[in-house]
């Protein structure tokens, strides 16, 4: 304890101490604490001061009296601590009590931000101590679940720390705060030195500035709100659970009556002999192991080769391979959807009813959700089963949920760095951008594509999904086999390669300035070797030059993709930034609970509804203002106060 006090009096002159927890997983916990903080008992506290490589020290926290101390540490706010994944160790020590309220250094984060490239986006303390530092210890496994080294009163290795001698914990513990600590060295120089890429744009010059004004915040702002969770409706799961089940069943037995024959649709051997022998269609990949693959996307191809023999009159509409592989298809999507949304949410729901999804950050910028991937839930457009309906305010029926979505960022995003005319006049008019440039296609005036839409024109709704699906298409570089999968999923039917391509170019020929511009910069990216988002960050690319085609055609994709998923990146992250610690948002009793894609989800007061609602479409829409900017084009929010998530839409 007087170590740790000794440690507070050196942060009051600058140091900052690193400090990792060694943990045991929570009694009933859905993960194992290894790899979901938030259900991580921390059983060690490790420290070393950077300036002070020679004395690490590891604390058991096992009496009331030092977890005391360690929480007046960490509760001070001007105690600055370092961690290597943070997002790991906060949750954890919430469940002692503690929460670190003063700044926070994320070395795993430092990291990301100046190598997003590096190592193929391996960040871990081992990884870094090895590539820069030429270091390399033993990770857990190797020393827990070691033979040679078997705990006292074992016969085999546990793998728990909890079952070593304090010697052994506490040296495994020491290695990765001094480890750290020769990271925090070696990265505060790049953060402080590091120029972002457009200075002239803000107030923000260096990473140093961006971390803290950006990334520090929000990440606090993200473990906030994967502590809280959101209320979930486990009786509408239940049901919903058993009546996908029962559809899946249903598609099976017509199924098996139109094969004449039972089959285990999960069998690899089993679909395999069924499309490509018995069904006489064209594999087209193969699996590590050299057999012929039936995953999802294989199986798809399948299907759209028997589209594309009835669209041609080779087989029938009513050919039996063709409706019993619909009907395959339609079974394991059920299925999926079932076990891991349904099934998969109940299985992690706390006693509250509760759900808490963890958040991390892509290369992009972007964040993405695990444990579970809320990310990955069906778009509420194409979701016959209404999942986000079991998502609600609370059970007391006094609080309201407010969901806020950007209206089109990425293609507001592609207009003003591209400042193609057609979009930027579509953006001040207040023009849908899929409908715009869709009218444009066709010939007509905005109005009249408009009219035929909502009069259920199937010409005009079919051509505006499949100019859709090419514009994001073009942004993510994708390939003429991928759009036209993607065209053909779209929309229902059987798209070939050439039809795709005559979609694509009628695509391109309605924005031309925003298509020269993707294409220019690709260009500049093989030249410069990198390419940035809104507020300077930089992507490197490192193949960009590479005679390799593969990686090549890869480096292309990211370098269209990353300025416009990292604008977005920004512009989200300093919305939800604000929204958090606004304080009109806090007297009005209205919290974040989820953020998914580029949507924030709230709940509070019914009463002040009205009220949070016009603040957080203000904030959305103004995500820069604490920086003293603007937005570069005109964003727009859609928001609406509702008693369910699937009703926010």
């Amino acid at each position: 304890m007087a170590y740790l006090r000794y440690v507070h009096d050196r942060t009051l002159h600058g140091v900052i101490p690193v400090l990792d927890t060694e943990t045991e997983t929570m009694e009933g916990a859905p993960d194992p604490d290894e790899i979901n903080g938030l259900y991580a008992l921390p059983l060690w506290l490790a420290v070393t001061l950077p300036d002070e490589l020679g004395d690490r020290v590891a604390i058991p926290l096992r009496s009331e009296e030092v977890i005391e101390e360690v929480r007046v540490l960490l509760e001070d706010e001007g105690v600055t601590s370092c961690w290597h994944n943070a997002g790991y160790d906060y949750p954890a020590l919430q469940n002692l009590g503690i929460t670190i309220r003063g700044g926070i250094v994320d070395t795993l984060e430092w990291d990301v931000l100046l190598f997003p490239e590096t190592r193929n986006n391996r960040h871990s303390i081992d990884d870094i101590c090895e590539d820069f530092f030429g270091i390399r210890l033993p990770k857990y496994k190797e020393l827990y679940s070691n033979p040679n080294v078997l705990p006292p009163g074992h016969s085999k290795p546990t793998g728990k720390i909890r079952d070593y001698p304090d010697h052994v914990a506490a040296d495994y513990a020491c290695s990765d705060t001094w480890r750290g600590a020769l990271v925090l060295n070696h990265h505060r120089k790049l953060m402080e030195d590091t120029d972002l890429y457009d200075a002239s744009y803000g107030p923000l010059t260096t990473y140093w500035d961006y971390y803290w004004t950006v990334e520090e915040p929000h990440s606090r702002a993200l473990l906030k709100m994967a502590r809280r969770g959101t209320q979930i409706d486990r009786s509408f799961l239940e049901e919903l659970s058993r009546r996908m089940e029962a559809e899946e069943q249903s598609c099976l037995a017509k199924v098996f009556r139109l094969l004449g024959q039972e089959i285990n649709v999960n069998s690899t051997a089993q679909m395999a002999h069924l499309l490509f022998e018995d069904f006489g269609l064209t594999p087209t990949r193969k699996t590590g192991g050299g057999a012929w693959s039936v995953d999802g996307e294989s199986i798809e191809d399948c299907l759209t080769e028997l589209r594309a023999m009835a669209a041609s009159r080779t087989i029938t509409e009513d050919d039996p391979r063709l409706e019993s592989l619909t009907l395959i298809v339609r079974a394991k999507d059920t299925g999926k959807s079932r076990s891991t949304f349904v099934d998969g949410i109940l299985e992690r729901l706390d006693p509250a009813d509760f759900i808490q999804t963890s958040y991390g950050l892509a290369r992009t910028g972007r964040i993405r959700s695990y444990r579970p991937n809320l990310t990955n839930l069906p778009n509420v457009s194409f979701d016959e089963w209404g999942i986000r309906r079991a998502w609600i305010p609370s059970t007391n029926g006094e609080e309201d949920m407010l969901v806020a979505d950007y209206s089109q960022l990425e293609l507001r995003i592609l207009a003003a760095f591209s400042q193609d005319e057609h979009m930027l006049a579509d953006i001040h008019a207040g023009r849908d951008l899929h409908s715009a440039s869709t009218a444009r296609s066709l010939g007509i005036p905005y109005e009249e594509f408009e009219a035929r839409k909502k009069a259920g024109d199937e010409v005009a709704i079919a051509t505006r999904v499949a100019m859709k699906t090419c514009k994001f298409a073009d942004i993510y570089g994708a390939t003429a086999v991928t759009m036209a999968r993607q065209l053909s999923k779209a929309l229902k039917r059987y798209v070939s390669e050439e039809e795709a391509a005559a979609f694509q170019l009628a695509t391109r020929e309605t924005s031309p300035t925003a298509t020269q511009w993707l294409a220019e910069l690709k260009a500049w990216a093989a030249e410069s070797g990198f390419v940035t988002t809104l507020l300077g960050r930089k992507r490197e690319l490192p193949g960009i030059k590479s005679k390799v085609s593969h990686i090549r055609e890869r480096n292309e994709r990211v370098a269209g993709n990353t300025p416009i998923q990292g604008g977005a990146a920004d512009i989200v992250k300093m919305a939800l930034l604000t929204c958090d610690t606004d304080s009109i948002l806090q007297r009005l009793g209205w919290i974040l609970r989820m953020q998914i894609h580029d949507e924030l989800v709230l709940t509070g007061p019914k009463r002040t509804g009205p009220e949070a609602l016009e603040r957080v479409v203000y904030l959305m829409e103004h995500p820069f203002e604490t920086l003293g900017l603007n937005p570069p084009i005109p964003l727009h929010v859609e928001a609406k106060l509702c008693s369910c998530w699937a009703d926010g839409k």
